[in-house]
Parts: C-alpha cells; structure tokens; sequence
C-alpha cells in the first residue's frame, strides 16, 4: 500500500476499506480482560489516568472501560499521512462491499 498504492493515487482520494483483518490493526489497542495487568498500568499511566497501585487488575479492568478511547488504525494513519480519506465499511454488511 505505501509503495505502489498510496503514492499512485490523486490527492485527496477516499480509500473504502472492508472490514478485513489486516484493516484493523489498532494503533494503542485499549487493555482487555486477556491483557496483563502489568500492561493494564503501562497503558492507564501513559493516558495519565489516575488509579490506585493496589487496585486489583479486575479493578484497573473498570477503570479502563470508564475511559473515552478514539480506536486509530495502522492502515488509516498510513492513508492520512498521504493526504488521502479513510473510509470504513460498516461490520456485518458484506452486501456494501
């Protein structure tokens, strides 16, 4: 994509993109419950979220769930760094692509 695609395209052109995969690599992928707790903390101290050190990792868990966090994916920072327009097609409608 950044070698032949990107470079080729008119700017600023809308990329629609599916809902595959490798469209959805996330860029500071938000803590889940398979997430180690150490990583949990990692990731609320570098969002300067405020937690208890003895919080238990069910606990950082909730704290992580009250926080708005915009998802940004690889691919579409890549798209935007060209000067081009990320388009997504919603999940669960294959009859749009």
């Amino acid at each position: 994509m950044e070698n032949e695609l990107l470079p080729k395209l008119e700017s600023p052109s809308v990329i629609v993109m599916d809902n595959a995969k490798y469209h959805n690599v996330e860029i500071d992928k938000r803590p889940t419950t398979a997430t180690p707790r150490h990583k949990i903390v990692e990731w609320l101290r570098k969002h300067e979220i405020d937690f208890i050190e003895s919080d238990t990792r069910s606990q950082l868990l909730q704290i992580v769930k009250g926080v708005h966090h915009q998802r940004r994916y690889v691919v579409d920072e890549l798209i935007m760094k060209y000067g081009h327009i990320p388009l997504r097609l919603p999940p669960y409608h294959p009859d749009l692509n």
